[in-house]
């Protein structure tokens, strides 16, 4: 979904506004569309709004985001969990820079924010927290637990907060299968997360996942590959970042079933980094069912590194991909913050995988880096 700049939808809602079609544009089915989505932040709306004015229109909210929520305007916040009732994809980041925590939680927003993590509705979770919010490990359960799709950002966990939680039970009804995970947090900054995750109570959830993101830290895989084995069969597309590290290699464990595979990395040229070409090598032996390549190299400056077609065609690289007998498409992405990014790196990578050229399955393509801007919901399917 493209996420336009809010500047942007105030002028065309302006323009409308003056024309004789507003009526027209502001009937049901039209209001359902221009209200789908929702970001609340810790500004927005003044204190002592109140939502019930806009009943009707938060009933049409699917995709909620919440940001830097810290509960402190209460009255909003239950009307808010209490009028959003057909929700589907929620982000939340809780704040603790007004020094909430989750244990000062008011017993009569409990029940309101409870009830809304049990809609029926809700598939799709991302958690957060600003540095110095902990959450309750009963939370994260319930969450691998009840949707199809979760995100488990950055944030630590206090054992001692699952009472609160406790207090009032979710429903038990609200049960989906876990089909999706982001792990986008860093081991070494929330190890308990870490912990939780690759422990045995979180196993059984993992047998019927399908898609999983993760980022590399520093250190290495830190055992995630733990929870890739814990996957099983059902794996079919995985999405590895190598941000913090492009250059040191990966080793994947044996997945048989891996239909789709996404490399991602930033680099300061536009190069496939070492530990890409690693794991490229090691394809035929771990992704014996691998379909689909897309590598994404995002680059700082958009120049390629020095070309010499001499001592670069035909690679290690190529021969792997080779390997795959059921590859069917490479696509290489390149985005860059270069008005004119230099496209020598396209010649290169035609030349140094010839093989999978010729087969007419390698493809590139150059985005700019506006192209790509951040949008909440990025981790969720559609």
């Amino acid at each position: 979904m493209v996420d336009f700049p809010q500047e942007l939808i105030d002028a065309i809602v302006d323009e409308v506004a003056a024309t004789k079609y507003w009526s027209e544009l502001m009937d049901r089915p039209s209001q359902r569309h221009l209200f789908k989505s929702l970001t609340r932040q810790k500004k927005s709306p003044p204190p002592g709004t109140t939502w019930a004015t806009n009943a009707r229109l938060l009933s049409y909210v699917l995709d909620l985001n919440l940001v830097d929520l810290d509960l402190g305007d209460q009255e909003q916040h239950i009307q808010l969990f209490t009028l959003c009732n057909r929700v589907t994809r929620c982000c939340i980041r809780f704040s603790g820079r007004s020094g909430w925590k989750w244990n000062s939680l008011p017993e009569k927003i409990c029940a309101p924010l409870f009830s809304f993590l049990a809609l029926p509705t809700l598939r799709c979770l991302q958690l957060d927290a600003f540095p110095g919010t902990s959450l309750p490990p009963s939370l994260i359960h319930y969450a691998l637990a009840s949707y199809s799709e979760v995100v488990l950002d950055t944030f630590t966990l206090d054992t001692d907060l699952d009472a609160v939680f406790l207090l009032t039970r979710l429903p038990s009804a609200h049960i989906q299968r876990l089909s999706r995970l982001s792990l986008p947090y860093r081991p070494y900054i929330s190890p308990a997360l870490h912990r939780l995750v690759l422990g045995d109570d979180v196993k059984h959830q993992l047998q019927h996942l399908q898609h999983l993101e993760l980022i590399v830290p520093r250190r290495g895989l830190n055992d995630l590959e733990e929870i890739l084995l814990n996957c099983g069969d059902s794996l079919q597309h995985l999405i590895i970042n190598f941000r913090a590290r492009p250059d040191n290699p990966l080793q994947l464990p044996h997945l048989p079933y891996l239909r789709l595979l996404t490399l991602k990395a930033s680099t300061r040229t536009v190069r496939i980094p070492d530990a890409l070409k690693h794991t490229l090598r090691i394809l035929p032996q771990c992704t014996p069912s691998l379909e689909v390549l897309t590598i994404h190299v995002g680059s700082s400056y958009g120049d390629s590194e020095p070309y010499s077609e001499i001592h670069n065609r035909g690679t290690e690289e190529d021969t792997a991909l080779k390997c795959l007998p059921r590859l069917r498409e490479v696509h290489v992405e390149v985005t860059t913050a270069s008005p004119q990014p230099d496209r020598t790196f396209s010649k290169r990578l035609f030349t140094e995988f010839p093989m999978a050229h010729e087969a007419g399955i390698l493809s590139c393509e150059y985005w700019p880096a506006s192209a790509h801007t951040y949008h909440p919901m990025r981790y969720f399917s559609n």
